[in-house]
């Protein structure tokens, strides 16, 4: 469910114009690269998001991120940092301080 709130929020991103991308959207971009491996690797029961396969977290997850403001663009980067680095990637249990700043782009 959070994933869904994620991607809906990069959406309205887009669609809205947050503003300029400016921020590092690169290293944004590898932070969820890097998460989208971490889960699929994980090889949770249930997989966060519903992956099982590196591409598919990528086009969903990550391919959305780039329309973002520079600050999206921070917070992005920290709640996927966050994400891939829970002791229980499956549990997809923490971040919430992360997830709440996302309301804030």
């Amino acid at each position: 469910m959070k994933r869904l709130r994620v991607l809906g929020l990069v959406l309205s991103f887009a669609v809205l114009g947050c503003g300029s991308s400016t921020g590092n959207s690169a290293d944004t971009q590898t932070a969820c690269n890097d998460y989208c491996a971490a889960v699929v690797a994980a090889a949770c029961a249930t997989p966060p998001g519903g992956y099982t396969d590196v591409s598919a977290c990528m086009s969903t997850e990550c391919m959305p991120l780039r329309g973002a403001s520079a600050s999206c663009q921070t917070a992005l980067k920290r709640y996927y940092d966050c994400e891939r680095a829970q002791s229980d990637i499956c549990a997809d249990s923490g971040c919430t301080n992360e997830f709440a700043a996302l309301d804030h782009c």
